[in-house]
């Protein structure tokens, strides 16, 4: 299909935004990482302005390739929004590998010098409107390449962020279309409460109006009911534009929508596909005591806050009880003297400031770690969206901790009350409850097992894109002795030990390091059971020159030669850090286990 140029040379063509790129950085790297979280979370933002470009036109949603010349998360984010506005996807394009443009920045190259050119892999099919879909709109360079690829002059373009230097393409005029779901400019305003009680006190002339509104506009989706979690919210939004709603419905705090997509980016929470439109298409919730640690953190994202909190049943007998209680005081206070009707308010007083004493006494600790920290809340968790799925969860000195996913028969245990609290805080959050080390202790433990010196070491989180390891935290160490430092992906036990202080240079660097750096102490773990008895333990070198270790086990024979590792070599021929008995337990494990597991079934065959 050809594509003619207009006579002015230039070609305006429509894209939506979902904001600035500064406010949507973070949920752009998530996208370019493939993250599916974030690939979600951008899918359910750019819906609306999608919707909003493929109105009255039959669409398709077509990814952007990347530099590789496929399309990857782009095509991922098309099937999330596709989800979203039943606009199918459609992987037309392909290019030639080319040098990403952040590279070409980073080395004062212009876009321009790149050549970016995308061919069709079959054709646009006949009737449809292309919207094509990207990650951020920058200089144009890629999303005009992408468009003159298609060839047809109503094509459009959707992006999660943009920048200002989109019009610096000569050949094209790129016009942003204003959508209702842009993300508000950060403000940080004091939060807005209102009840579900409120929603009915709107006048009727104002609800037949918006009713009307909705009614003559054109939805391929599902009406809500009216009086349901949707409607309420559509009620609510309508009032509130620039308002976050967060509705209470029972132990949680939803928010429905783009709302949901708010939530879900500034706290990291997953969202969720309810199939019943009354339940919105987009929801995000949490627990409602997690309130006051998840309230601040929308704000300081630039949210307004708008709660709904509907009126507590538990809370119309307490109010009629005190109602009674007045009447009561005041039938005593006609029927009785003067000197007890000056009595009886006193009483009442007295009554009163209890009950306040009561409700504003703090709550005692549910556990004190032995750091002296306060656990004030506990509790497990039953997944809304994978109901097989329980959380543990805990707020330590007014912190929220991340919640864990518990085993089936930790589950089971605390259900039955089996396990207490300093159980479930020791399993899942081990780090947490040990003794942490202090500063000078932390300074003071740099020299190794051996005597050396640790030089240097630290934390990092890699950022080099290219790498397989990119955004993952890595520990460093430079030891006395070496040129070159190590490095290496740390695990979640590392890292929380590390961040809780729970640890020290020394201990992290033999524990990750040890082996590298030829430490007796890297092999203390590796210890040959008492049976099968293991002997004969030989260390050769074959004809291709590579050293091997094998045993003989039992009565099961010799095991196969297993080729020992070079440093594994040096800690044992230079260094004498390693025992023949430590290096069979770690290279003939499986051969030991597959050997013991013999015997047993052999001694369970005799006993039949």
């Amino acid at each position: 299909m050809s594509f003619m140029m207009p006579e002015n040379k230039k070609q305006e063509h429509l894209f939506a935004s979902v904001a600035g790129y500064r406010k949507v950085q973070s949920l752009a790297h998530k996208l370019k990482r493939g993250e599916q979280g974030g690939i979600r979370e951008a899918a359910a933002l750019m819906a609306d302005a999608v919707r909003t470009l493929g109105a009255g036109r039959s669409a398709v949603l077509v990814p952007i390739p990347g530099h590789t010349g496929r399309a990857t998360y782009t095509k991922d984010l098309c099937d999330e929004i596709g989800k979203l506005t039943a606009i199918p996807t459609a992987d037309l394009l392909q290019g030639t590998h080319h040098l990403p443009l952040y590279e070409a920045k980073k080395n004062d190259m212009k876009p321009e010098g790149i050549r970016i050119t995308y061919t069709l892999r079959q054709p646009l099919p006949e009737g449809k409107t292309a919207i094509l879909v990207d990650n951020v709109l920058d200089t144009g360079h890629t999303a005009w390449a992408a468009v003159k690829a298609i060839g047809r002059a109503d094509t459009r373009l959707a992006v999660l962020g943009n920048t200002r230097h989109y019009t610096l393409n000569n050949e094209v005029n790129i016009t942003q279309i204003s959508v209702e779901n842009m993300v508000n400019k950060k403000q940080v305003e004091v939060k807005q409460r209102t009840t579900v009680q409120g929603m009915s006190q709107t006048a009727p002339e104002e609800k037949a109006a918006r009713q009307n509104t909705v009614t003559n506009t054109p939805s391929k989706e599902k009406m809500p009911t009216p009086g349901s979690l949707s409607a309420q919210y559509m009620d609510l939004k309508e009032r509130h534009t620039d308002s976050v709603i967060l509705f209470r419905q029972g132990d949680f705090y939803k928010a429905l929508n783009s709302d949901a997509a708010k939530v879900s980016e500034a706290l990291g929470i997953a969202l969720i596909h309810p199939q019943n439109p009354d339940n919105g298409h987009l929801v995000a919730g949490f627990p409602h005591h997690a309130l006051d640690t998840y309230l601040p953190k929308l704000i300081r994202a630039g949210y307004r806050i708008a709660i709904a909190d509907p009126i507590a049943k538990k809370d119309i007998p307490q109010k009629e009880a005190i109602e009674a209680d007045k009447k009561e005081a005041a039938e005593k206070k006609t029927s009785k003297s003067k000197g007890k009707e000056k009595a009886e308010p006193k009483a009442e007083q007295k009554a009163e400031d209890k009950a306040k004493t009561v409700d504003m006494k703090p709550k005692a600790p549910q556990l004190v770690t032995v750091n002296g920290e306060k656990v004030t809340h506990a509790h497990a968790f039953q997944s809304t969206k994978y109901p097989d799925t329980w959380y543990f969860t805990a707020r330590l000195e007014g912190k929220q901790l991340r919640p864990m996913v518990m085993n089936p028969a930790d589950v089971e245990a605390y259900k039955e009350k089996k396990v207490n609290i300093g159980d479930l805080m020791g399993k899942y959050y081990p780090t947490k409850m040990e003794k942490k080390v202090t500063p000078e202790q932390y300074k003071s433990d740099m020299t190794l097992s051996d005597g050396r010196q640790i030089e240097k070491m630290n934390v990092f989180k890699e950022k080099d894109e290219n790498r397989e390891d990119f955004g993952k935290y890595k520990l460093f160490a430079k030891v006395e002795g070496q040129e070159k430092g190590m490095a290496k992906v740390m695990t979640t036990e590392d890292l929380n030990a590390f961040f809780d202080r729970v640890t020290t240079p020394r201990q992290l660097v033999e524990k990750n390091f040890g082996e590298r750096l030829n430490l007796a102490s890297a092999y203390e773990k590796y210890k040959l059971p008492e049976e099968p008895k293991v002997s004969d333990i030989r260390i050769t070198k074959d004809k291709d020159g590579e050293w091997r270790v094998s045993a003989k086990v039992g009565d099961s024979g010799r095991t196969d030669k297993k080729v020992i590792s070079n440093t594994d070599r040096y800690s044992f021929f230079q260094a004498k850090t390693v025992t023949r008995e430590q290096l069979a337990a770690k290279y003939l494990s499986a051969d030991i286990e597959k050997a013991m597991g013999q015997k047993q079934e052999k001694k369970a065959g005799l006993k039949m």
